[in-house]
């Protein structure tokens, strides 16, 4: 009997002291479990550098990627002009201005742009339609003719000065050179049967 008493004595200091520790360690005060964990706004970190490319936080995104807002974009995605430093696309503007533009490809120079149709004309006697184009940017003016199975030539001509032809072609529209607006021009359409239609000076 005093054996068993020992025992339980023994059993019940045992289970007393359990007791006591568990009673120590939830008595943490709100300020040092505050201290140990990690402040709003912080990310905590493994010691040593993350690998570059990684799915953690602290990775550094690949460029080229859309994944994450680290990664820079790549160049060439905006298409119709350049990437300026504050990152705004702007388009390119013409490569010439008012006479200098005289004989040159209005698709070259970017002049056609901001083109509009000044003019619409048509053969009577059958053929493309021809229209005259003009850019108030450039300051120029060019034929525009329609797709046609054979060659018919359409002209813009300066007066006194040059001129600009260019035949049909069956499978796209076709355009003269340009002139500068300010100088007196007009535009012409070669006929079936060789002879040449023009319209009033411009």
């Amino acid at each position: 009997m005093r054996r068993y008493t020992l025992v339980k004595k023994i059993v019940t200091g045992s289970l007393l002291c359990t007791l006591a520790a568990a009673m120590t360690t939830a008595a943490t005060t709100p300020a040092q479990a505050a201290a140990a964990a990690p402040a709003i706004g912080t990310v905590a970190t493994s010691p040593g550098p993350a690998s570059p490319g990684g799915g953690g936080s602290a990775g550094t995104a690949r460029p080229g990627t859309g994944g994450g807002s680290a990664g820079t974009a790549r160049p060439g995605r905006s298409g119709g002009g350049t990437a300026s430093p504050g990152g705004v696309t702007r388009r390119l503007g013409p490569t010439c201005i008012g006479s200098s533009c005289t004989g040159r490809d209005p698709v070259a120079t970017r002049c056609y742009r901001d083109a509009r149709t000044y003019s619409s004309h048509y053969r009577p006697a059958g053929g493309p339609w021809l229209k005259v184009r003009y850019s108030s940017r450039c300051h120029t003016a060019w034929v525009q003719q329609g797709r046609w199975s054979t060659g018919l030539r359409a002209m813009i001509q300066i007066r006194n000065g040059a001129s600009y032809t260019v035949r049909a072609n069956p499978y796209r529209a076709t355009y003269t050179r340009m002139v500068y607006s300010s100088l007196p021009y007009r535009a012409c359409a070669e006929q079936s049967n060789g002879t040449w239609l023009c319209t009033d000076w411009m």
